[in-house]
């Protein structure tokens, strides 16, 4: 707050008399400040009085977007970017949350982000986080041949009595070894 309006005094022999201080008239920071006003007429008479500034913060910081999008990963996601809101008194307020923001097992997850604005006011917001396998496995073959397989005793495969390694899959997420 800034003070704008200084207070007067009314004096037997000059009439209206402007009170002056050596206090801030400018506050910025929580709590109750006293600032205190000097009246002095010409004749050095003078009388004080005291004025209270009270700043509060009451307000919660508003979420600067309405709706958090889901963020929708394939196979994990490690979450760096997180929501912000705007405070009355303190301005841009990050996000903060108890909830994991690394995710590596397939599935449907909430995040609740929390903002404080450091004065007792805060509010929260939800996010989704979806965590899927949509890349189809990929085989690797050995070629275009005609093959007949049989099983050894040892697990390896042959090819008209020619050894080679069996055919192999691999997943981008890793679900299929």
């Amino acid at each position: 707050v800034t003070i704008t309006e200084i207070p007067t005094a009314t004096d037997n022999c000059e009439g209206t008399i402007y009170a002056v201080t050596k206090d801030p008239l400018s506050y910025n920071d929580q709590g109750e400040h006293i600032v205190t006003w000097i009246f002095e007429d010409a004749n050095g008479n003078s009388t004080y009085q005291s004025q209270k500034v009270i700043i509060t913060d009451n307000i919660a910081p508003i979420p600067d977007n309405i709706y958090l999008e889901d963020i929708i990963s394939e196979c994990s996601v490690d979450i760096t970017d997180f929501p912000t809101a705007t405070d009355n008194c303190v301005g841009t307020v990050y996000g903060i949350t108890d909830d994991p923001t690394t995710y590596n097992e397939l599935g449907e997850y909430t995040i609740t982000w929390h903002f404080k604005d450091g004065n007792g006011n805060y509010s929260s917001q939800k996010q989704k986080v979806i965590i899927n396998d949509v890349t189809q496995p990929s085989i690797t073959c050995v070629g275009d041949q005609l093959i007949t397989l049989k099983r050894n005793d040892d697990s390896y495969y042959t090819v008209n009595g020619n050894e080679f390694d069996p055919i192999s899959v691999t997943d981008n997420c890793d679900v299929y070894k």
